[in-house]
């Protein structure tokens, strides 16, 4: 249990009567509570991963945009506040 979230449940099981301590039992308990923390930061590890890539394709299609524009500026010429282009043709 991570939070107030359940992941799932330990089943151990013996066929003696009374098997297990009580220190058995705590010591599993604590197994299980870091158990559910690995499963939740796995799940976690994988969601970043996802929204990482998102990220990395999302500015790689700024950049791309962004370069073509200033390519694009770049071949235009520079505009000089006021003047009037000449009509072409």
């Amino acid at each position: 249990m991570v939070g107030d979230q359940t992941f799932g449940a330990l089943d151990v099981q013996s066929t003696q009567e009374a098997a297990f301590t009580e220190e058995d039992i705590s010591t599993l308990g604590t197994l299980a509570d870091q158990i559910s923390v690995a499963i939740e930061n796995a799940r976690l590890f994988a969601q970043t991963q996802t929204a990482l890539q998102a990220a990395q394709e999302a500015q790689a299609r700024y950049l791309r945009q962004e370069w073509s524009n200033c390519c694009r500026r770049c071949r235009s010429p520079p505009r000089v506040p006021g003047e009037r282009r000449a009509a072409r043709g």
